[in-house]
């Protein structure tokens, strides 16, 4: 997983996490805080990701961010996918329809 793409994203979608923190400020590679001092500690991110539409936005970027891979591979293609009746399938197409992102 692209963890700096993740962050970007959520940060595009309004959602800032902290990250987890060492427990004993002089020594940062022993136990990390709990899991509920994590959430604490979030507590905006998690309000905007529950509350604030936080969670569809993110879903809407990464769905966005799949459909631009989609396009430069069917710039490229030479064949394409045809349907029963011979309409072409377009991947882009199909998945801004299932997902319901808008140009």
């Amino acid at each position: 997983m692209n963890q700096d793409l993740i962050e970007r994203l959520a940060a595009q979608a309004g959602i800032q996490f902290n990250k987890r923190r060492a427990l004993d400020d002089t020594d940062p590679l022993g136990y990390m805080e709990s899991d509920a001092d994590f959430v604490l500690n979030n507590l905006d991110a998690v309000v905007a990701l529950i509350e604030q539409g936080g969670l569809e936005k993110f879903a809407e970027l990464i769905v966005r961010d799949c459909v631009a891979i989609v396009d430069a591979l069917d710039s490229i293609r030479v064949e394409s996918f045809h349907r029963a009746d011979g309409s072409k399938v377009i991947t882009s197409n199909v998945l801004k329809q299932h997902f319901g992102v808008s140009e």
